[in-house]
């Protein structure tokens, strides 16, 4: 092992420890993370073949609108976030860097926050239809949406300030982490 991965272990063990986690225990629930991300893949998937006729009925006709393009682009944000996660599960390379995990913390991020604008930007579009043409009901709706968007966005980039330098890789579990507590209490 080399020294930056003694290192990333030993920042690990402190965090453990002091929140009363044991190495077996982590890897248990981490073996169980990794299952749930395999599960969430396999729902996915099913998901996607089991409405398939319907959106070869009602997308694949419709003409190119930003519904459509939403509508996909969250089907390939959500592929993708899954299959960052199930990656390791399947990865035999132990190589990994802190840098690797902070791409992978950078990029779950950014795919949460688009796909969770494109949601609401969908779900704005069904209500606005629901409550017909009113002016009143457009500005409010368009004020709530940004406001929203403004709020979640703030919330990624200071979780993202906070907590990018504190992610790491743990060889031992084949596993990225982040340090939440640094002092043993």
């Amino acid at each position: 092992m080399s020294s930056s991965s003694n290192s990333s272990l030993a920042s690990g063990l402190p965090s453990l420890q002091s929140m009363g986690e044991s190495l077996p225990a982590v890897a248990q629930l981490t073996n169980v993370t990794r299952w749930a991300h395999a599960a969430a893949l396999a729902l996915l998937c099913y998901d996607t073949l089991l409405t398939f006729q319907d959106e070869v009925k009602y997308i694949w006709s419709m003409n190119l609108s930003i519904i459509k393009v939403f509508i996909y682009g969250n089907r390939l944000l959500s592929f993708i976030v899954i299959l960052i996660y199930v990656g390791p599960m399947v990865s035999l390379d132990r190589s990994s860097t802190n840098q690797y995990c902070q791409g992978i913390f950078i990029v779950t991020g950014v795919c949460f926050t688009v796909s969770f604008a494109m949601t609401n930007w969908i779900m704005l579009g069904r209500t606005k239809a629901l409550l017909g043409g009113n002016r009143l009901y457009d500005t409010l709706l368009g004020i709530f949406y940004f406001g929203v968007l403004g709020m979640s966005v703030a919330l990624i980039i200071v979780c993202l300030d906070s907590f990018i330098s504190k992610t790491y890789y743990w060889p031992l579990l084949n596993m990225c982490g982040i340090v939440s507590r640094s002092k043993i209490t």
